[in-house]
């Protein structure tokens, strides 16, 4: 079994010398978790200024592009639909209890507690449980008591609060994009303040962090890890299983140990709070890692070498873990780690990735991720753009892009998950619990409102009938000069246009998760059956945005032929038309052409 090593990354690169800003105003709308809804499908929490536009500051936005996890560009709320706190506050960021994310994001911000900028003030989170619970994982505690912290010193609140005095400080990391030196510097402080005058002597004798342990709701798993455990032992290499160690024997290993082996994971995060840390050999699920360890690597002047197996990995899937394989060849991959433990390492950054042509990593049908503004952005520019009066909503949720629209509007979902307030400035609101088929059947939106439809939204159920209906049906409420927008029609791989939700693991981790189902083929369709309408596909991310103007509701050409218009998209295959393919058919084009009201209208009108 031969180790390759990794030579590709995903996200980008950045070391910065200078500390981040800290935003110049101090008045902030502070919108929670949900309760419900994981943060990063929630589109209705962050800090937002006075006006309703979101904090650069305050903002958790993932890589090069800035795309929002979770959050809206805007909120409706202002200052007087809040309760009010006038106690001096600073922003501490998102508390999240996963290992990997509480060191990048929520210790980012700690640098500001660290430099006692923030003496004297409480500090603000968002948090979906009481810190308390999250305070009873040692890490957490560790960490926060190293800085000085405990549960009287946080503010979480419940319900949209305005803070009158709150510091808001810019993350010192910012995953998949950029790291600030002052980042590595606070960590290194935290971990000598845990570690103490604890002796650090080298022990040379390697060591392999196991996951076998780990139970579900991981990441990752190796289905037979302890069979590769047993061989490392049986020739003198020691196993460990961090989770079953305490935070400061943790960072111990990493202080004291020589060499690190292991599959790649947030427990090699780990030696961002030791100087001098170990070596580390990290073997990749894949060709390729994620960014943010090389930057951890460069911030720590770590020696990491990362590897993979070219043909030695299976897929083995099971339940409560994103991805789970198995080694072909346990004993063989095991006497390959021993082979690679024996190299002597040097202080230079040999064997670390560097960034390659992003066409080296994809394929015809795996291609890059859209490199667009976010659909929500783009939705709310549209409604600006436009400035509609009546609004059209089908796949609402949680309300986060319901939220966008100003108009007279009709919301319709088989399941409102809505937690915080949508209606706005909106002269009226309607709501339809129930199936949009049902709701075609049953009533008129054109009556409902005393008027066409001049914008809808659809993104409903993901398979491409079903989208096909809903466009047959709004289009014959719309107002001609109307807009209709359908999501999620741009897939980037095959895995997601699984017509069953989570049906195939993404052949590129970050997008788990990410589900279009098979609506592409309705998108197609309408781009071959009806070329009077005019279509403009947007790159935005993460799986695009597609909008439709020319709309004629009189037309009947689908109406008529619809059991032929399904056949005819159930029998197109997107491995064979290949999803660069079909993206180039599309004629997909970047947001930056509708960076503004003006260019948005004439490519829909002019």
């Amino acid at each position: 079994m031969l180790f390759r090593n990794v030579e590709k990354f995903y996200g980008s690169i950045g070391i910065n010398a200078d500390d981040p800003k800290v935003a110049s105003d101090h008045r902030f709308i502070y919108r929670p978790f949900s309760t419900s809804t994981f943060f990063d499908k929630y589109a209705d929490w962050g800090i937002y200024n006075e006006q309703g536009k979101l904090s650069r500051e305050g903002s958790y936005t993932r890589n090069e592009r800035n795309i929002l996890v979770g959050q809206s560009a805007t909120t409706s709320i202002r200052p007087n639909d809040c309760e009010i706190i006038d106690t001096p506050c600073a922003y501490f960021g998102p508390l999240i209890p996963h290992y990997g994310h509480f060191i990048l994001t929520t210790l980012a911000r700690s640098w500001y507690v660290a430099r006692a900028k923030a003496e004297g003030r409480k500090l603000v989170c968002h948090s979906d449980h009481a810190p308390s619970s999250y305070l009873r994982r040692r890490y957490v505690s560790d960490c926060f008591s190293a800085l000085g912290l405990d549960v009287e010193t946080i503010i979480c609140p419940r319900v949209d609060t305005f803070f009158t005095d709150m510091v808001v400080p810019a993350p010192s990391f910012i995953e998949e994009k950029e790291a600030f030196e002052i980042f590595g510097q606070t960590t290194r402080a935290i971990g000598d303040r845990i570690l103490g005058d604890a002796s650090r002597k080298r022990n040379e004798t390697p060591l392999y962090l196991s996951k076998s342990k780990l139970g579900p709701g991981s990441v990752h798993r190796i289905v037979n890890e302890t069979e590769i455990e047993n061989e490392l032992q049986n020739h003198g290499i020691e196993v460990c299983y961090p989770e079953e160690l305490n935070f400061a024997d943790q960072l111990r290993l990493f202080a004291t140990r020589s060499l690190v082996i292991g599959f790649n994971g947030s427990a090699f995060h780990t030696h961002t709070f030791v100087k001098n840390a170990a070596n580390t050999i990290c073997v990749s699920m894949e060709n390729y890692i994620n960014s943010n360890q090389i930057m951890i690597d460069r911030l720590g002047e770590t020696n990491s070498r990362y590897v993979y197996v070219e043909d030695g990995l299976r897929n083995t899937p099971v339940n409560g873990y994103m991805t789970a394989k198995a080694v072909e060849r346990p004993r063989e991959f095991a006497h390959a780690l021993l082979d690679l433990a024996g190299i002597k390492f040097k202080s230079t950054n040999r064997g670390q990735p560097t960034k390659v042509n992003s066409k080296a990593m994809f394929s015809d049908n795996c291609v890059a991720d859209h490199a667009g503004e976010s659909y929500r952005n783009i939705l709310l520019r549209l409604h600006e753009a436009l400035s509609p009066k009546s609004y059209l909503e089908i796949g609402t949720l949680n309300g986060g892009t319901l939220a966008l629209a100003t108009a007279a509007s009709i919301s319709i979902d088989p399941k409102f998950q809505i937690s915080s307030q949508v209606i706005g400035s909106k002269p009226v609101c309607l709501f339809y619990q129930m199936p949009s088929d049902k709701f075609f059947e049953r009533y008129d939106p054109k009556a409902l409102l005393s008027r066409p439809i001049e914008l809808s939204f659809l993104d409903g159920m993901h398979r491409c009938e079903y989208l096909l209906r809903d466009f047959i049906n709004a289009e014959r409420h719309a107002d001609p000069e109307g807009v209709i927008a359908l999501h999620d029609c741009l897939p980037v791989e095959i895995p997601m246009t699984d017509r069953t939700q989570n049906g195939t693991a993404a052949e590129m981790h970050h997008r788990n998760g990410w589900w279009t189902g098979d609506v592409w083929r309705t998108a197609l369709l309408l781009k071959r059956r009806r070329p009077d309408l005019k279509m403009l596909c947007l790159d935005a991310g993460p799986t695009g945005l597609v909008l439709i103007s020319g709309l004629d509701p009189y037309s009947t050409k689908l109406r008529n032929d619809y059991s032929a218009a399904v056949d005819e998209m159930m029998a197109m295959e997107l491995a064979d038309i290949t999803v660069s393919g079909f993206l180039r058919e599309m004629s997909v084009v970047s947001t930056a052409t509708v960076q503004d009201h003006e260019s948005l209208r004439k490519a829909l009108h002019g």
